[in-house]
């Protein structure tokens, strides 16, 4: 079945999201369709409910939505709340639509991206070279905690085992640390954290994290 995807804003007709994402199929060999849809200033809502309603998966948000995007989801991820502003819905297993923004993360991977990696990938063309995004998992849990949505006791600056980091140098504690190895256990090894039963002494769902942090990666840039 093809999964469908789409841009909203207003105005839209000068995107080039809909040709992009079409050679971005055609190049991973993914079954989608990806159009471009002009919403009424106050529409919204209506069409975000239309299109997730007839099956939709995922919308990139424009001008002048992002906000309209912020208030319509159900959940969001810890840089979008810090953005304030939502650029990017997707559809969840649950149901619920969870709003995350890419606008940050975007600027990044430019600069990792871009200028490095692609870089040295022609430098050494028979080399595989990817990023692990791991710097994001303080990112998420920081800002999670500043907005008590952590399940554990935890502080920003103190013991290694209770708190974010142990020095404003940015050393982490466990809780971090933990966050990390699920990430490089699902980047390297494919380690689906869904079933995965270790125990990383938190209450905190630190797989559901990584899983967010790993699905807003650039599949281009993965292993």
């Amino acid at each position: 079945m093809t999964d469908k995807y789409a841009v909203f804003g207003n105005p839209i007709a000068h995107s080039k999201s809909p040709e992009i994402h079409r050679q971005f199929a055609e190049q991973t060999k993914q079954d989608l369709s990806y159009s471009k849809q002009l919403v009424a200033e106050d529409g919204f809502e209506a069409a975000a409910d239309a299109f997730f309603a007839d099956g939709g998966k995922g919308l990139n948000i424009t001008v002048p939505f992002k906000q309209d995007a912020y208030s319509y989801v159900a959940r969001t991820t810890p840089r979008a709340r810090r953005a304030g502003a939502v650029n990017t819905l997707s559809m969840q297993a649950d149901g619920t639509v969870l709003g995350d923004t890419t606008d940050g993360v975007g600027l990044v991977n430019d600069i990792v991206h871009n200028e490095m990696v692609d870089q040295l990938r022609i430098e050494f063309p028979t080399t595989n070279i990817f990023t692990i995004p791991t710097g994001w998992t303080s990112v998420y849990l920081d800002q999670m905690n500043t907005d008590n949505e952590l399940s554990d006791d935890i502080t920003r600056f103190g013991p290694q085992a209770t708190s974010l980091f142990v020095d404003n140098k940015g050393h982490q504690g466990d809780i971090i640390r933990e966050a990390g190895a699920l990430l490089w256990l699902k980047s390297i090894y494919s380690v689906d954290l869904n079933t995965f039963s270790y125990d990383t002494g938190f209450n905190t769902n630190l797989n559901e994290i990584v899983n967010q942090i790993v699905d807003s990666h650039d599949p281009n840039y993965k292993l």
